[in-house]
């Protein structure tokens, strides 16, 4: 049985608070992951199989346009990721999911959480309210990403995530603010003597 962090005992119960039994039923199907350093944890064309909560480590998602890696997000610490479309239609992943440091991972198959869900009120509440903060997450980033400039971006992700940033490639980080590594590299000088 799965001893559950309380990092994430607390996370969840902050969306909704869940039953005894739904803890037993995570407990005894939640998985505990190691990855290494730019293991790939979902392939192009994989259909996604798990929802994922980032315990340690960074992971990036990204797709490829003309022989070309287009960074389109992070996940942090303590972050839920995976391939959503693909998890939700059973498709073909047109993203790859990618550690970029050595991580942690704690996983819930398809199969539970389906299970879960069908037979727990307080479950299928939970993954609501973590869908519902995941499109607030996804429209904020948007929000950002077109109001703001590239150097106004890199500077809320080095306050977000300071520790992180760090070891994100440049050509990683550049592609995910939409600009060429070049330019980054100004960027990250002017905020060395800002």
């Amino acid at each position: 049985m799965f001893t559950i962090p309380v990092w994430l005992r607390e996370s969840l119960n902050a969306l909704y608070e869940l039953t005894e039994d739904d803890w037993l039923f995570l407990a005894t199907h939640l998985q505990k992951v190691e990855v290494k350093k730019r293991e790939v944890i979902l392939a192009y064309g994989q259909a996604e199989k798990y929802i994922y909560f980032l315990e340690k480590g960074l992971i990036r998602s990204f797709t490829e346009k003309q022989d070309r890696e287009i960074c389109l997000d992070f996940a942090f610490e303590k972050q839920v990721f995976c391939s959503f479309i693909s998890l939700a239609t059973q498709s073909p992943s047109l993203i790859c999911l990618q550690a970029l440091m050595p991580s942690t991972l704690i996983r819930l198959p398809l199969a539970a959480m389906q299970t879960w869900l069908d037979g727990s009120k307080p479950a299928e509440r939970l993954m609501r309210r973590i869908i519902e903060s995941l499109h607030v997450e996804k429209l904020q980033k948007e929000m950002k990403m077109l109001t703001m400039t590239a150097e106004e971006n890199y500077e809320k992700l080095l306050q977000e995530s300071p520790g992180f940033v760090q070891y994100i490639p440049v050509k990683d980080m550049a592609s995910y603010l939409g600009i060429h590594p070049d330019s980054l590299s100004r960027i990250r000088k002017k905020a060395m003597f800002s």
